[in-house]
């Protein structure tokens, strides 16, 4: 009887293992769900990204997780994402995404809520190292889970957080005696002081205003910095606030400021301004603080060692306290992961994104140099905290504003609407209050649609 007890027992946990997959010995060492997982991930070539794709056989060995990684063109991967996450075709497991992208996801039930693997054995705290990210990169990345209202959950991890500030030449600047502004008149007298000594070797300023979202990173600024607000009282008041003061306001200052800017600068993106600066046919200009890491180019950029940066302009008379929403633009590019996946599948890709935006990771490619202009955590900013654009990162990063692109499913289309005044006033089609009016009205008509005001 004992002997028929014996062998059922070892029966039962010969079993055990064959069902389970495990080797005889190691019943207690149980794999995790992550072991073994094949993922696919997409992204664009983002500042940096290339060593980190260079590193990815070190994640590969430590995790027994494969990576399929392919770089794609900007706007072909977020069209590509876009697809197969609505789809659920389970073509891609983790893509970069951004603020032009999260909330709409969101609106499907795209992504996987991250709290609950931030918060769990899975999280490696040597290398997650979370509470060494800025507040405003994982603020970036934390969005209500039913869109504008509710309880918050954090969808991303930040590759990079960027905003804007203020950059010149130091040379000119001490030419004509001008002082860093604090004012966005102090700036425009800046432009123009400039434009009358140098023309046309220099010019006194540069913006993005292609009719595109180029136009919106640009024409922000001047609208927060006026005290303006694209809703009455966003999120609670969706109505559209744009046949306002402030905004006409912005309008009118940003198209007067091109009489200071080169010919033909009013369809420019961000790869004209770049140039215009490195290349010294532009004195100033207010736009990211990435562009630091072209302005300094000692290769290509004509004066690499002459640039001073700074905070925002306001209007004058205005403070940042009085502001609810700051100028410049908190944002932050990051990795997600797809819900319409298995668990195991989810599992190793948060491993794979906690990996890529790790502590090591992210001072690696500081200390190369690579991520000049971006910072998401304070260890990168206290290796480069010396440099002049470090030092103007951080101090616009607390004014800069989350809400600079509302978190709104509708915002492309809204945004596509305001667009079109902005670079209408900024081309002489309109004038600006024309422009305003006919931003209001479309933007009114939209959200009507849409059901988000009556």
């Amino acid at each position: 009887m004992q002997h028929k007890f014996r062998l059922v027992l070892v029966g039962l946990v010969l079993g055990i293992f064959i069902f389970t997959g495990l080797p005889m010995g190691y019943a207690h060492a149980a794999k995790p769900m992550y072991d073994g997982q094949t993922i696919r991930v997409v992204s664009f070539l983002l500042a940096g990204l290339d060593e980190v794709r260079a590193r990815v056989g070190e994640f590969e060995k430590k995790y027994n997780i494969k990576v399929k990684w392919d770089m794609l063109a900007m706007g072909t991967m977020r069209e590509k994402m876009m697809i197969d996450f609505n789809a659920g075709t389970r073509g891609i497991d983790v893509g970069m995404s951004s603020i032009h992208l999260t909330p709409t996801h969101l609106a499907k039930n795209n992504l996987v809520p991250l709290d609950q693997y931030i918060n769990s054995p899975l999280a490696e705290p040597e290398l997650l190292a979370f509470d060494d990210f800025y507040p405003a990169a994982i603020e970036v990345v934390t969005f209500p889970k039913n869109g504008l209202n509710g309880e918050a959950a954090i969808f991303g991890l930040p590759y990079h957080c960027e905003t804007q500030g203020l950059m010149y030449r130091k040379s000119i600047y001490k030419k004509y005696g001008l002082n860093t502004p604090k004012t966005l008149e102090e700036y425009m007298n800046n432009a123009r002081i400039i434009f009358e000594g140098e023309k046309p070797k220099t010019y006194g300023l540069a913006w993005r205003a292609l009719r595109s979202p180029q136009i919106m990173w640009a024409f922000t600024q001047v609208f927060r910095a006026n005290g303006g607000r694209y809703f009455k009282n966003y999120p609670e008041d969706l109505t559209p606030d744009l046949d306002s003061k402030p905004f006409k306001d912005a309008l009118s200052y940003f198209v007067k400021s091109f009489d200071y800017a080169p010919p033909g600068s009013r369809s420019w993106a961000y790869t004209e301004v770049i140039t215009g600066l490195q290349s010294g046919l532009v004195a100033q200009s207010l736009d990211d603080l990435m562009y630091a890491r072209y302005l300094e180019d000692e290769k290509k950029s004509a004066a690499p060692n002459d640039w001073g940066y700074g905070i925002l302009p306001l209007k004058e008379g205005l403070s940042y306290d009085d502001l609810k929403f700051g100028p410049g633009i908190k944002a932050s590019e990051h990795w997600v992961i797809n819900a319409d996946i298995p668990e195991a599948k989810k599992q190793a890709a948060f491993k794979f994104i906690q990996w890529a935006t790790s502590k090591d990771i992210m001072m690696g490619l500081t200390e190369k140099g690579v991520m000049k202009g971006f910072i998401a955590r304070k260890s990168q900013y206290e290796m480069v905290k010396d440099q002049d654009w470090a030092k103007a990162f951080v101090a616009n990063l607390e004014h800069a504003s989350k809400f600079s692109r509302p978190k709104l499913p509708e915002w492309p289309k809204l945004s596509e609407q305001i667009q079109i005044a902005i670079s209408s006033a900024v081309i002489g089609d309109m004038t600006p209050e024309k422009a305003a009016k006919r931003a209001q009205k479309e933007c009114l008509r939209i959200l009507k649609e849409t059901g988000r005001v009556n």
